[in-house]
């Protein structure tokens, strides 16, 4: 046999594997059909078709999150942690820098010029206050 007919032999081989597989793959399903009936797990480690007391129902949707895994999850947790452990009058003071200072940054951009140099100071002066109170 020459190293010629020995690959031939092999690639025909290797063929009829691949087309066996496909056809093998075709005939079998890739996901189970959804239940229709209910099953039921009665107490005594037995499963039955029908309701059984304190039988709980096996085939049914359950609840595995009470939260959309669609949003994305809030980025301002380590703010959060760091106001929790502050007393209530500096928390205030905290949500009050902070809505002064997006509301200048807002005034700012809605703007369209440049800010002067008293602009940005008042604004620097209410970051370094913020970053003061450790908020």
């Amino acid at each position: 046999m020459t190293s010629f007919s020995r690959l031939s032999a092999t690639a025909t081989v290797g063929t009829i594997f691949v087309l066996c597989g496909t056809a093998i793959a075709d005939d079998y399903p890739t996901s189970a059909g959804p239940v229709t009936q209910p099953i039921y797990k009665c107490g005594n480690g037995s499963y039955s078709h029908a309701a059984c007391a304190g039988g709980v129902q096996m085939g049914g949707a359950r609840v595995t999150r009470t939260f959309d895994k669609h949003t994305p999850p809030p980025q301002d947790r380590a703010r959060q942690v760091a106001r929790a452990v502050l007393p209530p009058e500096t928390r205030e003071k905290c949500a009050d820098l902070e809505s002064h200072i997006r509301a200048g940054e807002a005034s700012l951009r809605a703007k369209g010029a440049p800010p002067t140099e008293k602009e940005e100071g008042d604004m620097a002066i209410l970051r370094v206050q913020y970053r003061e109170l450790r908020c």
